[in-house]
């Protein structure tokens, strides 16, 4: 039986603040980054079989901000890169704090169906050293008839050596900003057990409202941090 095999090669081509890499296999792709006048990514851009099937622009400032924009999916699989123009769908924008680290990721452009829009906000808090302990989602959710609005949070609890051991995720309450968990809606829990070595050994899940067999799981782990048994 004569076996046919389809070879892959790919080249690079660099030129002022731009690189291509060309791939030529089952399907010809090429992935074409733009870079700002500081060197960080700009826009990317990928083409296959002469058409552009995927296009992000990007904004990023040390401990400023970190945007990304997403081409309106209306826009793609029609041209080739050289005729292509971008139309803003979807946006992520992060706002960074002078560790770097994100204080707000806010999305939006996203539909739901032709005549509902989803935004969404999330804000992370940090302790002294630096470590999450508190992410805060707001959703809203925009329809002909009227808006909605859905909370929820997820916390996050240390050790004296800085591991995750407990995280506390479900929906939120919010009064005069202030958020708290909804516990009589049920609180999805998650501890970790580690060894004197920091490395997790052990996981439990379960829901507070039912932490019997049935929402219950514990998994153990190797020292690569790999799965071993699940429960």
């Amino acid at each position: 039986m004569e076996e046919t095999v389809q070879m892959t090669s790919m080249s690079v081509a660099y030129s002022a603040n731009q690189t291509a890499v060309k791939t030529l296999g089952d399907i010809t792709k090429i992935e074409t980054y733009r870079f700002d006048s500081n060197g960080n990514l700009s826009e990317h851009y990928v083409e296959e079989d002469g058409k552009v099937t995927q296009a992000e622009k990007y904004e990023y400032k040390k401990r400023e901000k970190d945007n990304t924009e997403y081409a309106q999916k209306d826009t793609l699989n029609k041209t080739a890169l050289s005729g292509y123009s971008f139309v803003k769908g979807k946006f992520k924008n992060i706002t960074l704090n002078k560790f770097n680290s994100a204080v707000q990721c806010v999305t939006g452009g996203e539909k739901a169906d032709i005549n509902t829009t989803v935004s969404t906000s999330t804000q992370y808090l940090y302790d002294n050293n630096h470590k999450l302990v508190s992410e805060r989602v707001t959703v809203l959710t925009q329809y002909p008839s009227g808006n909605k609005t859905t909370c929820a949070m997820k916390n996050y609890f240390y050790n004296a050596q800085g591991n995750a051991v407990r995280t506390e995720e479900g929906e939120a309450v919010v009064s005069n900003n202030e958020w708290r968990m909804n516990t009589t809606a049920g609180v999805n829990v998650e501890e970790t057990v580690y060894d004197e070595k920091g490395h997790a050994v052990k996981s439990f899940k379960y829901n507070s409202l039912d932490s019997s067999s049935k929402f219950y799981t514990e998994s153990e782990y190797a020292e690569d941090g790999k799965v071993t048994a699940e429960i």
